[in-house]
């Protein structure tokens, strides 16, 4: 299990195996935005396993200021951002790392890709293998350009990080498909983790619970949300489509489509 903050990590080991008290896990300690924490933690991996049969890249960060999107609550996309809840959510834009890397594309995208990369050897020694790319609903190719592939300058470099995962992973499936690597993206629709608290104020949680109760893609909870990342366990994935988006609605894992 991957993370970021080593005292994070442990806590969430101790509760999971809490609650599983026969799992085998263990912390690898990674920053995503930084790519030789990436190619060391990695090193790290391969020096003690051979092989990796399912990777999942859930890490995620985005800049959000803590207000509500009004302009585009009250917009003509408003059925949009309250089924998908995109753009509800504002954001800083410009954000880079200590490298100089922009934040988001650093951590939601180069950093996955890297890891990807130094790790093909243990995944191609278990194919055949599963890389699941955590996307969102609100991944858009509105706020993503190659002229600005780091999405320093986009207005949300959130949902422009999502939509270039989203190519990559398509990439990825065409080109590592005949070395029996498979690349699937999934959506765990609008969920209430530490990324939602801390950037929503308290009055709006009951808005976000009356979505939940009309809107089937809005989780909210992790543990309805993780059902599109846990359906990947046992299924064959030659026999899945990687040009579709694997979605979390009611509880349930839904083929969508991927959106451009």
């Amino acid at each position: 299990m991957g993370c970021r903050d080593p005292s994070k990590g442990e806590e969430a080991l101790a509760q999971l195996r809490r609650c599983v008290p026969t799992a085998s896990v263990e912390l690898l300690v990674m920053d995503l935005s930084d790519p030789a924490k990436v190619v060391e933690a990695a090193a790290h991996f391969r020096e003690r396993h051979t092989y990796l049969h399912l990777l999942y890249l859930n890490a995620g960060v985005a800049s959000f200021t803590g207000r509500v999107n009004t302009r585009e609550l009250f917009s003509w996309d408003m059925g949009e951002v309250l089924r998908d809840g995109k753009h509800l959510l504002e954001q800083t834009c410009g954000r880079t790392t200590e490298g100089g890397l922009g934040l988001e594309f650093a951590s939601n995208v180069f950093g996955h890709f890297l890891l990807i990369h130094e790790l093909l050897s243990p995944l191609e020694n278990a194919a055949p293998s599963t890389i699941v790319w955590t996307s969102s609903r609100a991944a858009s190719a509105k706020y993503f350009s190659f002229d600005d592939v780091q999405m320093v300058t986009s207005r949300d470099p959130y949902g422009g990080s999502k939509f270039a995962c989203d190519l990559l992973s398509m990439a990825l499936a065409k080109r590592l498909r005949c070395r029996g690597i498979y690349s699937f993206t999934t959506c765990p629709g609008l969920t209430f983790t530490n990324l939602m608290t801390n950037a929503l104020h308290r009055w709006e949680y009951p808005f976000l619970w009356l979505m939940s109760k009309l809107i089937p893609s809005v989780s909210l909870v992790p543990e309805r949300a993780c059902v599109c990342l846990t359906w990947f366990h046992d299924r064959d994935p030659s026999m899945l489509d990687p040009q579709r988006k694997y979605l979390a609605s009611a509880g349930r894992c839904m083929p969508g489509p991927l959106r451009w």
